[in-house]
C-alpha cells in the first residue's frame, strides 16, 4: 500500500505543476499584442494595443496594467488621438480596409 501512496502522490505533484505552468502562461492573443509593438507600427495601431494588452493584464499584474495605459494615454495625447464612435457597419467596412492592406503588406514583405 505505501508503494501506492507514493506514486499516487507523484502523480498528484506532477498534475499540479503541469497545471500551474499553464495558469502563469502568456495568451497568444497577448503574444500578438507585444510582437506587434515591436514592430513599427501606426501611433494610433500602437495606443490601441497598449489599451489591449492593459485590459489583459489588468488582473495579473496591476502594475504593469497602469503603466501599459499610462504609456498609451501620454501617446494618445502626443498625436491628438480622439475615439470616435462609428456605425457598427462602417466599422466592419474599416476593419476590411485595413485586414485588406495588410495582407497587401504581407505579400510584399514575403517577396522582400
Amino acid at each position: 500500500m505505501g508503494m501506492q501512496n507514493r506514486m499516487a502522490k507523484r502523480v498528484i505533484v506532477l498534475l499540479l505543476l503541469m497545471t500551474g505552468a499553464r495558469a502563469f502562461a502568456q495568451s497568444p492573443y497577448v503574444d500578438s499584442l507585444e510582437n506587434l509593438l515591436d514592430t513599427g507600427i501606426h501611433d494610433t495601431v500602437k495606443v490601441w494595443a497598449l489599451n489591449e494588452l492593459s485590459k489583459e493584464q489588468l488582473f495579473g499584474s496591476p502594475e504593469k496594467s497602469l503603466q501599459l495605459a499610462s504609456e498609451a494615454l501620454q501617446l494618445a495625447n502626443e498625436i491628438g488621438y480622439q475615439v470616435k464612435t462609428i456605425p457598427d457597419k462602417q466599422a466592419l467596412e474599416i476593419a476590411l480596409i485595413e485586414n485588406i492592406q495588410r495582407q497587401d503588406l504581407s505579400l510584399i514583405e514575403e517577396a522582400n
